[in-house]
C-alpha cells in the first residue's frame, strides 16, 4: 500500500469512527507518556501504548510469520474517573500511523524538557 492510499485509509477510518478530535489532541499534546514493546525476535521496540490528556491508545503489536502475519489488536480508550472505557478498536494501519505521531510527539516533548 503506497503512502497516498495509507493516508486515505487513515482519514476514512478517523472520519468513520468520529475520532478526529482525539487525533488532533495527540498531534498537539505537550504532555505525553509512551511505553514500548520489549524487543524480541518477533517484535520490534515500537510504541505499545501512549497516554495523553484523558486518552490511552494501545497500539498493534507486529504481525510476524509465526502468528500468520496478523498484527495484535489496537484500540483507543478514555479515562473516566477511576475507570477506563474503550472508545473504539482501530485497524493496524491507523495504529501504525498513530504510533508514529506518538513517537514524534514524545521525542519533541522530551527534547523540550531538556532545554
Amino acid at each position: 500500500m503506497n503512502t497516498k492510499n495509507i493516508e486515505k485509509t487513515v482519514q476514512q477510518e478517523i472520519t468513520q469512527k468520529n475520532i478526529g478530535d482525539i487525533i488532533n489532541a495527540l498531534q498537539n499534546t505537550t504532555i505525553i507518556s509512551v511505553s514500548y514493546f520489549e524487543k524480541t525476535f518477533h517484535q520490534l521496540p515500537t510504541p505499545q501504548s501512549c497516554t495523553f490528556d484523558d486518552y490511552i491508545i494501545h497500539f498493534s503489536s507486529a504481525g510476524t510469520v509465526w502468528c500468520g502475519g496478523v498484527p495484535g489488536p489496537a484500540y483507543i480508550s478514555k479515562k473516566k474517573g477511576t475507570n477506563i472505557e474503550q472508545i473504539c478498536p482501530i485497524t493496524h494501519i491507523l495504529s501504525n500511523y498513530l504510533a508514529q505521531i506518538a513517537q514524534e510527539r514524545y521525542k519533541k516533548v522530551k527534547n523540550s524538557e531538556k532545554h
